[in-house]
């Protein structure tokens, strides 16, 4: 039977781990399926590559070995990670691209290895990419960004066409961000590519181009998982019964090293973004305060809390306000998302399909060249997407 390689950009980061470790012991029957949607028999039409056939690898610009981050991070309980350890020794995880890393992460993780310029990471990359497919007899290969949160960028004519950009690859343009590096190399050698972030990367016209030329599927970004996810659902309640949002205040507290990352202003201004998209659009107004926030607390490691004061207006005027509060594991949720889009995009390979997959959009808080964020219509587009596949075939 087939297997499908998936690599991980930031494959030592929680939700990585999580993602490694997790399968591993659901394929070994040591702990159960949760948060995954594909297996659900709406899907089967697809026919998509089962869980014990994918294999893992990956890239990191920390040192330690991946059963090392796996006992640090505790993302699965240490009696299971033993049993699995021999599993997670032979998964390969290759030094990550430092071109361009900003000087807070490079801060956060404490780097001190000179970065290469971007044409040998580029190569470095692929290299890495055609090794694994050879290793591993692996016959399509799924990259996925799982890094921390790069720092915004603004629209520039580097980014308008491919010729540009490969100028720019060849100049060691500063412009030319380490998520994009691994974007371009995936592209370049077939793969499909997934931002998980809310980084920017593949939306760029050059990597569009790249996508359509050579005939792969991308997907992104920024994983909706918590607080945007019930957000997006909440928006939609309000709309369906007429009642008027006034504000809405949202805030999170996170500890682990993406919140670390975030601490900074303008790493958190990327996702801050991110996590705004939407609300106007399944309201269909935007005259309501609305403010986002995110705040480094370390004691609380990788479990997140979000909280959401929604002021609103019903009959007569009479204002109401709703209060939310959401406890979890940053990685626990994010984890079975990757692995449904993993398959999905598996899949989309299979069929040769090239550019945005549309259809995926259900997974993202900012879902590439979408305006549609309620989540009940996102579900159905796949749903359509499934039947129309199966009555072609």
């Amino acid at each position: 039977m087939e297997k499908t390689g998936v690599l991980i950009v930031g494959a030592l980061g929680t939700i990585s781990v999580s993602v490694i470790t997790g399968i591993t012991a659901i394929n070994r029957g040591l702990l159960p399926e949760r948060g995954m949607i594909a297996n659900e028999a709406d899907f089967d039409p697809l026919n998509m590559v089962p869980m014990d056939r994918l294999v893992f690898g990956g890239w990191d610009i920390r040192e330690d070995t991946l059963i090392e981050a796996a006992r640090k991070q505790e993302v699965v309980p240490p009696s299971i990670l033993e049993e699995i350890s021999e599993e997670l020794e032979n998964i390969p995880v290759w030094p990550g691209a430092l071109s361009n890393v900003d000087d807070h992460i490079q801060d956060v993780y404490a780097l001190q290895d000179s970065p290469a310029s971007l044409l040998e990471e580029v190569r470095n990359i692929s290299e890495s990419i055609d090794q694994f497919k050879q290793e591993h007899n692996v016959h399509r290969v799924v990259v996925v960004n799982a890094t921390a949160t790069e720092k915004y960028v603004e629209p520039l004519s580097l980014y308008d066409c491919l010729d540009n950009f490969e100028d720019g690859l060849e100049s060691d343009s500063k412009d030319i961000r380490s998520g994009m590096l691994y974007a371009y190399a995936a592209l370049k050698n077939g793969c499909a590519y997934v931002n998980f972030t809310p980084s920017i990367t593949a939306e760029i016209p050059a990597l569009q181009e790249l996508a359509e030329k050579e005939q792969v599927p991308i997907a992104g970004k920024d994983g909706r998982t918590g607080q945007t996810l019930y957000k997006h659902v909440l928006g939609k309640m309000f709309k369906a019964r007429g009642l008027k949002i006034k504000g809405w205040y949202s805030t999170n507290i996170l500890g682990n090293a993406d919140g670390k990352v975030l601490n900074d202003p303008e790493h958190s201004a990327t996702k801050i973004a991110s996590k705004e998209n939407g609300l106007e659009h399944i309201l269909g107004y935007h005259d309501f305060d609305h403010l986002v926030r995110i705040d480094y607390f370390p004691i609380r490691g990788d479990h997140k809390e979000a909280w959401d004061t929604i002021e609103f207006e019903g009959w007569l005027g009479e204002q109401m306000s709703m209060k939310v509060n959401w406890l979890g594991s940053d990685a626990t949720l994010a984890a079975p998302l990757i692995i449904d889009l993993v398959r999905f995009m598996d899949h989309a390979l299979r069929l040769n399909l090239s550019g945005f997959q549309k259809h995926l959009a259900l997974f993202f808080k900012s879902p590439y060249q979408d305006e549609e964020y309620a989540m009940d219509e996102q579900y159905q587009r796949l749903l359509q997407f499934t039947n129309t596949v199966n009555t072609i075939r």
